[in-house]
């Protein structure tokens, strides 16, 4: 688990290659360890929401379009569209595993994000 909270952290980091954000998803970084942090926030849990803010932000960077790192270009280059192909089946794969989810947990998590979006988090109030 730490070793992937350090990469985490490094995503803001990342090379041109896009490694760091091509190792989340071959460990599968928002099954095993973002999902299951979402699912904790609840005020009765005594979960930081400091916490589901940056959950929330990681998960936004991860599923943005990979075009978007690439400068809005597809890669000409071999190696880098093999990165490219890579980056786009990972975001494919988080947004199949985000909608499998059961209805009530997506609602619960759409009521946190609108928390944080609204100022009772650290994404609307800061």
């Amino acid at each position: 688990m730490l070793t992937r909270q350090l990469r985490v952290f490094q995503l803001r980091r990342d090379n041109e290659n896009h490694e760091i954000r091509r190792q989340l998803g071959q460990i599968q970084v928002l099954q095993s360890d973002l999902l299951p942090l979402l699912k904790l926030k609840d005020s009765d849990s005594g979960q930081d929401p400091e916490l589901f803010d940056m959950v929330l932000r990681v998960l936004v960077n991860l599923t943005n379009p990979e075009l978007l790192l690439f400068r809005e270009e597809l890669p000409e280059e071999k190696v880098t569209r093999n990165y490219y192909m890579q980056l786009q089946g990972h975001r494919q794969q988080y947004k199949v595993i985000l909608l499998r989810r059961q209805t009530g947990q997506f609602a619960l998590f759409c009521y946190n994000v609108k928390d944080c979006l609204c100022g009772r988090g650290r994404l609307g109030g800061a």
